[in-house]
């Protein structure tokens, strides 16, 4: 083939590339923006963001459909035209024609194969922290869909909810010129930008307040603090409140919005960068898993079948208010109820109503999941050599870490009550001691040590201080957690809370007796060597080990973690092999477009789409399709694998016949 003829048919085929590619892209960035669009609610700016960082993807998938379009549609019209007869006669073949084609697949192949590699999963990744990045806003979202949101082990249910954004702290002074023009000095000398402003109340008359931007400054609680010092403890005079930007103008007449006492304001008000989410008669759940009371006698202990979740606690308001904080490690939430109360399911706890009470901060974990499309592909090999890194298996080792920790010490308590009828829990400066009298049992339920003594017994909590006793409990339950604090892996003095709840309580301090339903005592000491040496253990230890000592792990819930493993492993190997089989597919779809364009000699675009669209839609399909099959059903791992393949090799073999065909005549 001569080089006039070879770049005349690459620069067409370029050209229709070109054009397919930006159309196909575009078409599909839009399409792929209706999801997050209606599910999660988008700002504009969001929406252009995403958009933008759509466009290597899009541009990416489009590339094996517009370049089967581009070599389907040139060489059709090249055979429409007669062109094709005019080469044969001067002695090109049809394997020589294909030339430029080849070079074309080759270049879009290896294009994709190393945006699909690195560029890709970036820009994927990136798409996932714009969506998550007003996380308020998504869970405003979802309780208006579904009156309910879900984390761990809370459920929070909610009439409607409304996500609000500070935007200014206001100080009321109650008309006092002389102290406002005080605590305006104060602020302005502290770097916070201060304006006067006058406000309507609902009776029509004016409040002359002072306003502060809320972002303006990262210290304006240090202002506000500072302020509040100043003015003095017990001053009433000065109440502080927010302004949100999705008021209206009925609530902005109102004057003060969240009003409460200056140093309250200080104490409870989150800071800048925290989302709020506003709640409507709110219920909080908090579940625990609890043996079945009616297990079939045939099932495992550690079934699925044999266990509940129950609701332990309730939390009922008026209105309450979710701070959502963005930590390094995930996402954490408090909720403040107002006006509302608690109500406990267990044994002896007692209702409490409260003018507001808060609940959290809990962890929610990191919003942006740990999927195997938002890596590259130097960071899934390194996962799938060591897919212990993973965040996934981590979070639930880390659950095995802490019940087996429980289940240990919990052991030894039991040990210590049966030789010693008592408890002795040492700290630095402090000691309890739990002692029981005509004790019954001491058993381990739902994650507590449950002291139950005989109708005429009872436990005892003494607390000591320095090695005098400093108050004395007497109890008819007694039930017993630890919570280990949180520290770096290679810390030397790790720590845990041990908290001692009595129900039923006569309290004796300082020569006074006092009943209570519910009593709680916490100490904080070091843990002991053993449960450090706990913390130690795998992914790998707990897929494979025996040990007696895992009894409380339970058998399903390590199959759990095992199937979790072999899903990322699975995962990891399908990403990497459909990435490519997608960018091989660019080249052997250029090869079957040749063909297909020679055999239906026809160059306008309706017949060149509806003769490529087959072999593309296949070869996408069936790499979709064994993606799923893989990360779904580890255990048909070669099925997916191969399925992912499949379709290059169908439409390879189906390439090499026609272009042979041709090649023959």
């Amino acid at each position: 083939m001569s080089k006039t003829l070879f770049w005349y048919l690459l620069k067409d085929l370029l050209r229709i590339f070109m054009l397919a590619s930006g159309t196909l892209a575009g078409i599909m960035s839009f399409g792929a923006l209706l999801r997050p669009l209606t599910q999660h609610g988008l700002d504009a700016g969001q929406i252009g963001k995403i958009l933008s960082y759509f466009s290597p993807a899009m541009t990416t998938y489009s590339f094996p459909v517009a370049a089967l379009f581009a070599t389907t549609m040139v060489y059709g019209r090249l055979s429409a035209d007669n062109e094709l007869t005019a080469c044969r006669a001067s002695g090109i073949s049809h394997l020589a024609l294909t030339w430029p084609a080849f070079l074309l697949g080759l270049i879009v192949a290896l294009i994709s194969l190393v945006f699909l590699s690195f560029i890709v999963p970036l820009f994927t990744l990136k798409v996932e922290k714009v969506i998550y990045s007003n996380i308020a806003q998504l869970i405003a979202n979802k309780i208006t869909r579904t009156h309910e949101i879900s984390y761990g082990k809370t459920t929070i249910f909610a009439q409607a909810a409304r996500s609000l954004v500070p935007e200014q702290v206001m100080i009321d002074c109650k008309g006092d010129a002389g102290l406002q023009s005080q605590v305006e000095k104060q602020l302005k000398a502290l770097g916070v930008e201060v304006a006067n402003q006058k406000l309507s109340e609902k009776s029509g008359s004016a409040v002359d307040v002072l306003v502060m931007p809320y972002e303006q400054v990262g210290n304006w609680r240090s202002a506000l603090a500072a302020v509040s010092a100043w003015a003095g403890a017990g001053d009433t005079r000065m109440t502080a409140g927010m302004f949100y930007k999705d008021w209206d103008e009925a609530l902005k007449a109102s004057s003060v919005k969240d009003a409460a006492l200056l140093e309250e304001f200080v104490k409870v008000r989150p800071e800048p960068g925290a989302q709020m989410v506003e709640l409507d008669s709110p219920m909080v759940f908090s579940y625990a898993t609890v043996p079945a009371p009616d297990q079939d006698p045939s099932a495992k202990p550690d079934d699925k079948a044999s266990k509940m979740r129950v609701p332990t606690k309730v939390w009922m308001a008026r209105r309450a208010m979710a701070v959502v904080m963005n930590k390094e490690e995930g996402v954490e939430m408090s909720v403040v109820l107002e006006g509302g109360g608690n109500f406990p399911r267990s044994v002896g706890g007692s209702q409490m109503v409260v003018n507001e009470a808060q609940f959290g901060p809990v962890p929610m974990g990191s919003p942006i999941r740990e999927n195997t499309k938002f890596m590259d592909i130097a960071q899934l090999k390194a996962m799938l050599a060591n897919p212990e890194s993973s965040r996934r298996l981590q979070g639930l080792v880390q659950g095995f870490i802490k019940d087996e920790q429980r289940e240990v010490y919990f052991a030894q308590l039991q040990v210590s009550l049966k030789n010693l009828q008592s408890l002795r829990f040492i700290a630095e400066s402090e000691t309890l001691v739990v002692s029981a009298v005509n004790l019954k049992e001491a058993t381990i339920r739902a994650g507590e040590l449950v002291l139950d003594p005989a109708d005429d017994g009872w436990v005892r909590v003494d607390r000591e201080s320095n090695g005098n006793a400093s108050s004395s409990d007497k109890a008819r339950q007694v039930r017993i957690t630890i919570d280990p604090v949180e520290h770096a892996a290679q810390a030397s003095d790790p720590r845990m809370i041990v908290n001692v709840r009595g129900y039923d309580v006569m309290v004796t301090a300082d020569e006074d007796l006092a009943a209570h339903e519910k009593f709680p005592r916490s100490i904080n000491i070091p843990m002991p060597a053993d449960l450090r040496a706990v913390e130690k253990h795998t992914v790998d230890y707990y897929r494979h080990s025996n040990e007696p000592g895992l009894s409380g792990i339970g058998r399903e819930a390590r199959k759990e973690l095992d199937v979790q493993y072999h899903k990322l492993t699975s995962s990891i190997r399908s990403e990497m092999h459909s990435r490519a089989s997608f960018a091989v597919s660019c080249l052997i779809l250029v090869m079957v477009g040749c063909a297909l364009g020679m055999i239906s000699k026809s160059g306008n675009f309706l017949s060149a789409f509806a003769v490529s669209v087959v072999p593309a839609l296949l070869c996408i399909t069936l790499i979709v399709t064994g993606q799923h099959v893989c990360e779904n059903t580890p255990k048909s791992e070669m099925l997916g694998l191969s399925l992912i393949w499949s379709g290059n090799v169908i439409v390879a073999m189906m390439a090499t016949v026609l272009l042979g065909g041709l090649q023959r005549q």
